[in-house]
């Protein structure tokens, strides 16, 4: 019995490389880990390099999961990428009109861009569809906090700006002009995250670590900070060097914070309790997964086996001509990237900063 275990094994160990590249080139999430999992010669197996195919656009496919919207100023392109398989990619040509346009926010299909800090443009990048949208007045220029509170070209759809002392709107059913109202409270705002909705109201991590809070109906009135409580000095002292990036995201109503720490390259993940205002540490994410992005951040339940409790936050790595994104593991606190593991993440500038996670919307 022994030997025929034996023998059994050596037949996996002897399959031809290409082989087992081609195997492992079809695999996605968890089922990757099993594969390396194998034996020592199948861990030493990497997908085969090769140009990357020109594929539909991601809303004529039917996925479960959301792509990576990224545009790439350099080659005037934009390109979606799949988060499980790094060999779905699809590249188009970026608008003229749109170059050198920053990811501010995104939702429902629809990128909200903003050029020379006063130009907006809301842009559907499966359809191509543009609209742009009346340039901010002076005393909105470079707004802190810029986002849109429905799918557009919906008449109800509210564009926001917020900047220090003032609020804009623009209702894209209205006419073609901002509405600005005087906001005491934000006068002392700098730099936030995007805006996430939990339970009718919209919350911003702002860099100073505060949380602000209102109401997108009544947001003269409803603005208000919230002030965290952080769980040891170290986050603090992070926090004003610089060293931090944190998100917010919604989990079955409850607001978290994702946190990555540029001098040690972890990614720590914060319950804030609304009662005591403190950061509480998060040991698990449940059946969940999480996707972060400059332009919007979510969790959404687990849809590939080997997935759940992880955290996609658009890192890319270059391994040869390929380009290979990475998760990491709340479970085992490391990164993944193909058939490698670490504790650290070599370099988080590889983050993609012009990204943000899209669900294809028609």
């Amino acid at each position: 019995m022994g030997n025929d275990q034996g023998k059994n094994q050596d037949l996996w160990i002897s399959l031809p490389p290409e082989i087992l590249s081609l195997i492992l080139s079809k695999l996605v999430g968890g089922d990757k880990v099993i594969f390396h999992a194998v034996c020592k010669t199948w861990q030493a197996i990497t997908t085969i390099a090769s140009q990357l195919p020109q594929l539909p656009l991601p809303s004529q496919s039917h996925d479960p999961c959301p792509w990576l919207f990224h545009i790439d100023m350099n080659k005037k392109k934009y390109r979606f990428v799949h988060p499980m398989s790094n060999d779905y990619t699809c590249e188009i040509d970026l608008p003229a009109q749109l170059s050198d346009a920053e990811i501010y926010f995104s939702n429902h299909g629809w990128v909200l861009l903003n050029r020379d800090k006063h130009q907006l443009f809301l842009f559907n990048p499966f359809t191509k569809q543009i609209i742009e949208l009346p340039l901010l007045p002076s005393n909105l220029e470079d707004p802190r906090i810029l986002f849109f509170t429905s799918s557009p070209p919906s008449p109800d759809c509210l564009v926001v700006a917020i900047v220090r002392g003032s609020i804009g709107l623009h209702k894209l059913g209205g006419e073609n002009n901002w509405e600005t109202h005087e906001c005491y409270e934000t006068n002392t705002m700098l730099r936030c995250s995007n805006p996430i909705l939990c339970k009718g109201l919209y919350y911003c991590w702002e860099t100073g670590g505060r949380i602000a809070k209102f109401d997108v109906n009544d947001i003269e009135h409803s603005f208000t900070w919230i002030d965290c409580e952080f769980p040891s000095r170290k986050f603090h002292f992070h926090l004003i060097h610089s060293l931090l990036q944190p998100f917010l995201v919604e989990i079955g109503g409850e607001l978290f914070v994702v946190i990555n720490t540029f001098d040690d390259a972890r990614i720590h993940v914060f319950k804030l309790n609304m009662t005591t205002k403190r950061l509480e540490p998060v040991q698990s994410l449940g059946k969940n997964m999480l996707f972060i992005s400059t332009g919007t951040s979510f969790s959404t339940p687990t849809v590939i086996r080997g997935t759940c409790n992880t955290i996609y936050n658009g890192v890319n790595f270059r391994v040869g001509s390929n380009s290979l994104f990475c998760f990491y593991s709340l479970s085992t606190r490391k990164y993944f990237v193909d058939n490698l593991s670490s504790k650290e993440c070599f370099d988080m500038r590889l983050l993609l900063h012009d990204s943000s996670w899209l669900y294809p919307s028609m």
